[in-house]
């Protein structure tokens, strides 16, 4: 695939020049190209770590948040409550530099590993609702998947009308 040699080929010349915080990303996309594309999850999160490590040399901290919110996504398709704690962090770094796509991206990310995992329907309902009130009021494009955890979580609750509407939004 030619979108995989353009980003090793991006690799190759971020480590040509040093420049971590293109590292970082690219190995952001290789990470998604590895959950996404190849469903290789032990790539994925091996690219993402490095794009973490990459994203700390520069100073990137959206980006490291970003990485953070990426790979709990990963660990929570595993069931593996890991999810959890690169989720709230990532939450807790956007409400902290009162980032609102960071806020949104760590609610989402804790609400799906709620969503997967059963344990706490609850609270995995309180962040979605969260990440819904910044994807209105921020104008955040896509939220397709942000309505499939809704729908999810809804059903999980016994909300079956609810969630049919949430599906069908996303």
């Amino acid at each position: 695939d030619s979108s995989y040699r353009y980003l090793h080929e991006a690799e190759r010349i971020a480590l040509k020049t040093s420049n971590d915080s293109a590292l970082a990303s690219v190995y952001n996309g290789l990470g998604i190209y590895a959950s996404n594309i190849e469903k290789d999850f032990t790539s994925s999160l091996n690219y993402f770590y490095q794009g973490l490590e990459a994203a700390d040399r520069s100073g990137n901290d959206r980006l490291y948040s970003l990485l953070l919110a990426n790979i709990a996504q990963i660990y929570s398709l595993s069931d593996d409550h890991t999810s959890l704690l690169y989720a709230q962090e990532c939450y807790l770094r956007g409400s902290k530099q009162g980032d609102h796509y960071l806020k949104y991206a760590g609610s989402t990310a804790i609400a799906y590993a709620h969503a997967v995992s059963g344990d706490d329907v609850r609270k995995g309902l309180e962040y979605i609702a969260e990440a819904e009130k910044i994807l209105n009021e921020d104008s955040i494009r896509d939220g397709s998947v942000l309505y499939y955890i809704y729908g999810k979580l809804l059903l999980q609750d016994g909300r079956r009308d609810e969630a049919r509407l949430c599906f069908a939004e996303s």
